[in-house]
């Protein structure tokens, strides 16, 4: 089910409390938009299963959600703008034009576990920022039932360098099906009384 409200004052188009309903969860935004400059801000809360909306996504988000599974979707919430195409234009070109605009800041908490490609979480949480095609999550946090694990990361669509900052008191054996099987044999040679703490930089570039 689908509700909303709003007013229209040129050049202004405000929706002031879009609510839509999917599969028992639930979505809500504020939107406004400035049909002169073609600006578009929104505000938006959500648990709403991303699995639903797949065909939404990217050929990329997709391969990457793919893997992911959780008990209850995780709760998003956080506001975008950007800058529209021109309305004449019928076929933008939505990287070169319109994602350079593009302005988000919000949080994601998975607060009942999870997992990813078979290594299963506790819970996980993260800030989320993006401005100048740079993504950045400041304070990812993973905890597991031996330890957690805190990443801070960086990454420029431009240039494809990246950066990750990483604390963790993890199990690395928990990691295990995140690896080749050549490479799965390499942790085989350990065993530890208690997981190790590690803290590393990791500097490079996607390309």
């Amino acid at each position: 089910d689908v509700a909303c409200a709003g007013h229209w004052r040129a050049p202004d188009l405000a929706i002031t409390n879009l609510h839509a309903g999917f599969y028992q969860q639930q979505m809500d935004a504020h939107t406004s938009l400035n049909v002169a400059t073609r600006a578009l801000d929104l505000n938006f809360a959500s648990d709403v299963d991303p699995h639903k909306l797949v065909s939404l996504l990217s050929e990329g988000a997709q391969h990457l959600l793919e893997p992911a599974s959780w008990s209850e979707p995780p709760k998003l919430e956080g506001s975008l703008s950007l800058v529209l195409p021109a309305w004449t234009n019928r076929q933008p070109d939505w990287r070169g034009e319109v994602l350079p605009t593009l302005r988000v800041a919000g949080e994601v908490k998975l607060e009942n576990g999870g997992a990813y490609r078979g290594v299963t979480v506790a819970a996980a949480r993260s800030h989320i920022f993006y401005s100048n095609m740079v993504w950045c999550l400041p304070d990812l946090k993973i905890t597991r039932p031996e330890g957690r694990l805190e990443v801070v990361h960086e990454a420029d669509c431009r240039t494809g360098d990246y950066y990750f900052h990483i604390d963790s008191t993890f199990d690395v054996r928990a990691l295990r099906p995140l690896l080749e099987a050549e490479q799965q044999k390499g942790l085989d040679y350990f065993t530890f009384t208690q997981p190790p703490a590690l803290e590393a930089e990791i500097r490079g570039n996607w390309h």
